[in-house]
Parts: structure tokens; C-alpha cells; sequence
């Protein structure tokens, strides 16, 4: 099911070694999955603001571009921590979609 079978190897290995269920403690860290060096805090930020981007411009070719999808590239822009690129946003697209920026648009760029 998408697990290294090393991993479903330990899991079955917990299960085998209780009569009942393995405690919480033991499956966790088993089952914890552990990042590829290659995927960093940056690398997270760069692909979220391009799949954002992404389903901004196919919402826009298929005009259903709404407040609460802009409200939500605002989230994505400002937790990226593009100040100017929230700003630019929030200034630009609203406008261009006819559409009036809400209190709520306003505190996300806050």
C-alpha cells in the first residue's frame, strides 16, 4: 500500500510480539515516515506556491475564479513569506476577476 515492505516487515513483527494490540509507542515510530534529504522547508514552500499557481490560472481559464480561491492563494503567498507577492495579489487579481477583496482577504495579508 505505498509502504517499503522493511517497514510492513517491523509493523507485522509488532503485531506478532503481543497477544493484543502493540501500543501507540511502538507503532508510531514505525510508521513515522522520514523525509528525503532532497525535500527541504524551501523546496515544501516553492512546490506549494507552484500548485497554487497552477490552479489559479486553470480556475481563471475556466472562469470560476471566486473570492474564497483568491483568499486562499493569499494564505499560500503570505505563509510562504512573500510579502510583495501577497501584496500583488491581493491588489492585482481581485481586480482583474472583478471582484471586491473582503476583511478577511485583507487580514491574510496582514
Amino acid at each position: 500500500p505505498g509502504m517499503p515492505l522493511k517497514r510492513v516487515k517491523k509493523v507485522l513483527r509488532a503485531f506478532e510480539s503481543t497477544l493484543g494490540y502493540p501500543s501507540m509507542l511502538t507503532l508510531v515510530p514505525l510508521l513515522r515516515e522520514t523525509m528525503p534529504d532532497r525535500v527541504s522547508h524551501g523546496w515544501l514552500k516553492r512546490m506549494n506556491n507552484k500548485n497554487a499557481e497552477f490552479a489559479l490560472s486553470k480556475a481563471a481559464e475556466d472562469g470560476i475564479v471566486d473570492a474564497a480561491l483568491l483568499n486562499s492563494m493569499l494564505e499560500v503567498k503570505a505563509n510562504s513569506g512573500s510579502i510583495n507577492g501577497t501584496l500583488e495579489l491581493h491588489s492585482e487579481q481581485f481586480a482583474k476577476h472583478n471582484l471586491t477583496p473582503r476583511a478577511h482577504s485583507d487580514r491574510l495579508v496582514l
